[in-house]
């Protein structure tokens, strides 16, 4: 029982770990570039280095999700490497224990990090992300995989953030199909297939300038051309139950019908009742009670009729002699 808490769903959700590891067979191109993502997300990210001896691709949905729930991951990304497919990279989000959104990317072209640039962000610090490119609005696919590079790569959820902490960018830029385009391309080009898309990571330096500060970007790494071979997008009600707020976020609602919390976090209720007849309520009758009415109806009928019980008492007592 003391595991069922765990389960439960949070109301603020705490950052999302990403689980990165390997596919049975690898190429040294798509463990550099594996090892580059774990450094960007660096702390909430699990990294295994060993090959996972289990046949994981992009059609064994379920095995990717039980790795994912085994290890408290809700984003995961894994590289394979075959003939057919080579330099393979899938990125992809679980949500209820299963596979939500995943995208099958083949790696283009590579630019390995810049450690002395890349040393100038700090740990686990918030990137500012932009999406470049007229070809994210063109398609509901496009759409989703720009929410899944925003949700795998925008880090801890703020509030508010000092614009002179942003230290690092990440350029996602969207371009459109190159070379020999597929038979059915009116579906592939729904599904996003064979779009480029070029990711670019920055550092940011910020310097004083005559009349602003001036902002310069270095270029750390990783820098990738991938194109889009293959999607697996949730359907539009299952997605729409993904994005979907608590009460308590919202605001509408609040905990629960006359329930609030105040300022200290101490949670209030307020209960309504019918209106009670107490006049008509039973209870004990104590002595002092009875005294107290008595005194009462003395007050009421006058200090004479409060005296006559006692002079009639006197007379029936004997004289002493």
């Amino acid at each position: 029982m003391s595991g069922l808490p765990q389960l439960e769903g949070e109301v603020h959700e705490s950052t999302k770990i990403s689980l990165i590891f390997k596919g049975t067979k690898t190429s040294d191109l798509v463990n550099t570039v594996l090892r580059e993502l774990n450094q960007l997300r660096t702390p909430h990210t699990k990294y295994w280095s060993r090959r996972h001896n289990e046949k994981l691709n992009f059609d064994n949905q379920q095995s990717i999700a039980f790795l994912c729930d085994r290890n408290n991951a809700a984003l995961f990304a894994f590289g394979t490497h075959n003939k057919k497919r080579p330099h393979n990279l899938v990125i992809g989000r679980c949500f209820n224990g299963a596979v939500l959104d995943m995208v099958e990317l083949g790696i283009e072209k590579h630019a390995p990090v810049n450690n002395a640039e890349l040393g100038k962000a700090r740990l686990g610090s918030k990137p500012l992300i932009v999406f470049l490119g007229a070809q994210w609005g063109q398609s509901t696919a496009l759409q989703r995989l720009q929410n899944l590079f925003l949700d795998f790569f925008h880090g801890v959820e703020m509030d508010a953030i000092n614009l002179e902490g942003i230290d690092r960018v990440v350029g996602i830029t969207a371009l459109p199909p190159t070379g020999q385009q597929p038979k059915d391309a009116t579906a592939a080009a729904e599904q996003g297939i064979g779009h480029r898309i070029h990711l670019a990571h920055y550092a940011v330096s910020i310097g004083k300038g005559k009349t602003s500060a001036e902002v310069t970007l270095s270029p750390t790494g990783p820098t990738l051309t991938t194109v889009v071979r293959r999607t697996l997008l949730a359907p539009p009600d299952v997605f729409k139950n993904a994005c979907k707020r608590p009460r308590q976020q919202t605001g509408k609602g609040g905990l629960a019908k006359n329930v609030s919390k105040d300022e200290l976090g101490n949670t209030l209720g307020q209960i309504h009742v019918q209106k009670q007849e107490l006049a008509g309520l039973h209870t004990k009758k104590f002595r002092a009670n009875r005294v107290a009415r008595k005194r009462r109806r003395g007050d009421e009928g006058g200090e004479e009729a409060a005296e006559a019980p006692r002079a009639a008492k006197k007379a029936r007592a004997p004289a002493a002699e």
